[in-house]
């Protein structure tokens, strides 16, 4: 634990990134696999995280974000969408690749499916695309903590 608190204390916000500095690859893959592991309410993950590699997609980038020469010059560049909107069809997606990865039959997971499709299907659109934000900005995190 004092390794973690130690590396958290020095880690800070970086205003230059030298472009001759990469992440290591095998660092890269560590940090993925962070996200992936990234706990989540119902463990559903409802957003994306896309990894920029095309030069000139930062740079077409670079403009919506006021100009920041970090879109440019960052050795990666990840950007966490959230999904606007979650419902049935998610939940029985997920559910299904959790039931397959756990070698078990998915109807298992049935009233489970039901809760979630219950109490996702209480809240509006907007608060289904809030919450899914919320769910994003914990993998934000856990990316920053593992970074660090």
């Amino acid at each position: 634990m004092k390794k973690l608190q130690e590396a958290l204390n020095w880690r800070y916000a970086v205003k230059k990134f030298d472009t001759a500095k990469k992440i290591v690859a095998s660092d890269f893959e560590q940090f993925k696999e962070a996200v992936k592991l990234t706990p989540s309410s119902y463990g559903l993950q409802p957003f994306k995280v896309l990894v920029i590699e095309d030069a000139d997609l930062r740079a077409k980038l670079q403009a919506a974000c006021w100009g920041q020469t970090q879109i440019v010059d960052a050795s990666h560049l990840l950007i966490f969408a959230s999904l606007k909107d979650i419902g049935e069809k998610e939940v029985a997606a997920y559910l299904a690749h959790k039931a397959e990865l756990s070698g078990i039959d998915a109807s298992a997971l049935k009233g489970y499916q039901d809760f979630m499709v219950m109490k996702i299907g209480e809240k509006s659109v907007q608060e289904r695309a809030t919450w899914n934000a919320k769910q994003a900005y914990i993998a934000v995190g856990n990316l920053l903590t593992s970074a660090a």
